[in-house]
């Protein structure tokens, strides 16, 4: 695997030398950053990012230069592919590979990797839809093909659990002491019910382990809605809490997540395994109907207040507790942001939204873990009426995944 990593780092020098307008204003050279790669790798070895903290590319992505970064389509994805039963099946098989370890932070398994290049047509529909959206985005950018593409993954839960406060980023990369995030972060939904996904405009530095604290002016919240598709800057931080999905909402929440990385391929990404490809029912590749281009942006909504209870979610990043506090209470924010757009900016006035990094996590300390998930297993036959049985039990403890 260091090896790998380490050849890589070499491809990624070569890139630059041969691109000088591509260079970033500060490369980091990994040996004199500290990080375990001073041991492992030559000291002239040098990952480059841009100015803005994103791997260089040419060309541009309009969100990218939009305002705010944040989009969504509320009929990306036709109803046809939404309801059929095929996907759905896959959703959930593909879920099955992200289970996550007791006591850890981030899902086990490598999420699943659908390249740019034409040698590795996709298989089924779900890496049919993940390269759909690279392409989309990618469209008016020149990339290298070979290390370009889709990462992909996929979440079905109980609408009353949470998505963890968390930033996108190639995991992989935090051995070598960096933050890489993927350049666009999407989610489309397969579901109308559940919490909204909120992005935050705010970002982390570039070198793993710095402080992430900070706040930012406003909230970004979107409603699941079976075909919406949300786009975003793939270095804000985002999360979605249980507490505030509607009260009328029951049943599963289901997102396919797809992040689109250029000239980067993500460490721990891998294509999908095939004892599950073998077991993909949708095996369509056509995808007819998707319409990712008629991208809105958000309805501004001023949502201050008093602030007596503001809205807090608690997670654990880099090792450290975390706290992520939105200035009104949540029965206000639902009353804001629900039924008021496809996507809803909120903003507080001369209030704030805070993210602060806290104290260590200490080891044998006790605390939740997503070990009670249930598992899809290889081969194993599931319906949404045993779903829907297991969403009318008794509320389990509060359960953390990553979106």
């Amino acid at each position: 695997v260091i090896s790998r990593k380490i050849a890589y780092f070499r491809f990624l020098q070569r890139f630059f030398h041969a691109n000088p307008t591509k260079r970033a204003t500060q490369p980091y050279n990994m040996a004199e950053r500290g990080s375990i790669a001073a041991e492992e790798a030559p000291a002239e070895d040098v990952f480059a990012l841009d100015e803005d903290g994103r791997i260089p590319f040419e060309g541009k992505v309009p969100l990218l230069t939009a305002p705010k970064a944040v989009s969504s389509v509320l009929n990306a994805v036709p109803e046809s592919l939404t309801s059929n039963d095929d996907l759905l099946h896959d959703l959930k098989l593909a879920m099955s590979a992200r289970e996550v370890e007791d006591g850890g932070q981030y899902s086990l398994g490598d999420t699943f990797w659908q390249p740019a290049n034409s040698s590795d047509p996709p298989g089924h529909g779900l890496e049919a839809l993940a390269l759909a959206i690279f392409k989309h985005y990618a469209k008016d950018v020149s990339y290298d093909p070979e290390k370009s593409g889709a990462e992909w993954w996929t979440q079905v839960i109980d609408c009353r659990d949470d998505i963890g406060v968390h930033f996108d980023r190639d995991y992989g990369m935090e051995d070598y002491g960096l933050n890489v995030h993927p350049h666009v972060a999407t989610v489309t939904y397969f579901s109308d019910t559940g919490a909204p996904t909120i992005v935050v405009p705010h970002v982390s530095g570039q070198s793993y382990g710095e402080d992430y604290s900070g706040s930012a002016d406003s909230a970004h919240f979107s409603f699941p809605s079976a075909g919406k598709h949300l786009a975003f800057d793939g270095r804000y931080i985002h999360a979605a809490s249980g507490d505030l999905k509607p009260p009328e909402h029951k049943g599963l929440r289901r997102t396919f997540l797809c992040n689109v990385w250029l000239n980067h391929e993500p460490m721990n990404s891998e294509p999908m395994p095939d004892e599950y490809n073998h077991q993909m029912k949708y095996k369509k590749v056509s995808m007819e109907g998707l319409d990712f281009s008629s991208a809105q942006g958000p309805t501004v909504v001023d949502a201050s207040g008093p602030n007596t209870d503001p809205f807090s979610m608690k997670f654990v990043m880099d090792d450290h507790h975390g706290t992520f506090t939105l200035p009104v209470s949540g029965p206000a924010l639902l009353s804001a942001a629900a039924g008021k757009g496809n996507l809803v900016e909120l903003t507080f006035g001369d209030k704030k939204v805070e993210i602060v990094k806290g104290e260590e996590v200490v080891e044998g300390e006790d605390e939740e873990s997503d070990d009670d998930d249930d598992e899809v297993s290889l081969g194993s036959k599931d319906t949404d009426e045993e779903d829907e049985e297991e969403v009318g039990s008794p509320k389990p403890p509060k359960r953390q995944k990553t979106e």
